[in-house]
This record gives C-alpha cells, structure tokens and sequence, in this order.
C-alpha cells in the first residue's frame, strides 16, 4: 500500500502539508519537555524541534517496523518503539510524559475513546496532548487533491467517514478526563490544532 520507510508521503503535496503540521506543533511543545510522538512516522516533529533549537526528551511510537529501525539509526539519542497506538500504555512504556503529540493520527482512529483513556495515564497532572487533524467537511477536497496526486491517497483511505469538528472534540475531551485549551485552524482552514490539558 504504502513504502513503510517513507509512510503516507505519495501525494506532492505531503512533505509540505507534514511539514506545516509538525511546525505548527513544535511551537507548542516547550523547551526540556519530556515528549511521546504517537504515530512518529520518521519524526519530523523531533525535526521540526531541531531547527527550532528546542531541546526535549523525545520518545517516538509508530507501527512501520522500517520507520522505526529508520529512526533508531538517524536519531540515537531518541527513544523509539514499534506499536501500534492502540497498545501503549505506562506498562509498555514504564514512565509518564509531560506532553503527547498525535499530529495527522486522529483522523485514522476507528475507536479513539479507548486510546485517549490510555493517554491519559501516561500523562503527567497538567499535561498537554497536541493534536491535528483535518477539519470536517473537508472530506470532498481530500478525495479530489488525492485523485490529483496532490494528497496521499493511502492516507485517505485509512481516514474515517466523518472527520472530527470542535465539538466532537470537547467530547472527546471531556469523555476521557480533559479539557480542550486550544481549538484553532490552520493551513488556510483546512486543518485544526487542538490541546487537551490533562484535569
């Protein structure tokens, strides 16, 4: 479906639409901060960090074996794991974070109750979880920059139907022990930023 080593990057657009979005996050991500990257890929926010001059601890998680192994021989003095998301937990890990990213992953969750129950524990008292997803009704635009080869299609097809809006989102929040701090978009309105700050 996909080349494991390069993730979801088939559309033109891609290297600069996740380079926006990791962009956008790092400026939310404070310095020395202890950081777990969900769905990391090839850890382009850990990159974006770098070129800020940001200093964190940064632990990646992904389920492409060659990303990670990729990671591990570019990054060594990050952390990196191969799982999928759905199975982290302070068990797997053996420690809590300060702040969670899970930028573009959102949108592939079938069931993202359960995860963010999971995120929440791993989660230290005052912690933030920085999120991106599309913004809904923004489906047919995604379909139709896919079809061009702007957009990975791969990517697409792993979307859910309906992709969040503000108030999924505040009930997501609230259902799983957060408060939604921060709903913004960006990249001319098609994205939303969001920050769940543990209660």
């Amino acid at each position: 479906m996909h080349d494991d080593k390069a993730g979801q990057m088939t559309g033109k657009l891609s290297p600069l639409l996740e380079l926006v979005r990791n962009r956008m996050v790092a400026t939310l991500v404070p310095e020395g901060a202890d950081l777990l990257d969900l769905g990391c890929g090839r850890a382009a926010l850990y990159k974006a960090l770098l070129k800020k001059g940001r200093k964190v601890r940064y632990t990646g998680v992904d389920r492409l074996p060659a990303c990670i192994e990729h990671n591990r021989t570019a990054m060594p003095e990050c952390s990196f794991l191969v799982s999928d998301i759905s199975d982290v937990s302070t068990s797997l890990l053996g420690r809590t974070f300060d702040t969670i990213a899970l930028v573009a992953v959102l949108e592939h969750l079938d069931t993202p109750e359960p995860i963010f129950v999971n995120i929440h524990e791993l989660l230290r008292p005052g912690g933030r979880v920085l999120i991106t997803t599309p913004r809904r009704n923004t489906e047919g635009l995604l379909k139709w920059g896919a079809w061009l080869g702007w957009c990975s299609s791969e990517a697409l097809e792993e979307h859910q139907s309906e992709m969040p809006d503000k108030a999924s989102l505040l009930g997501l929040a609230d259902r799983t022990g957060f408060e939604l701090s921060l709903h913004r978009h960006f990249l001319l309105g098609m994205v939303q930023l969001a920050v769940f700050t543990k209660q």
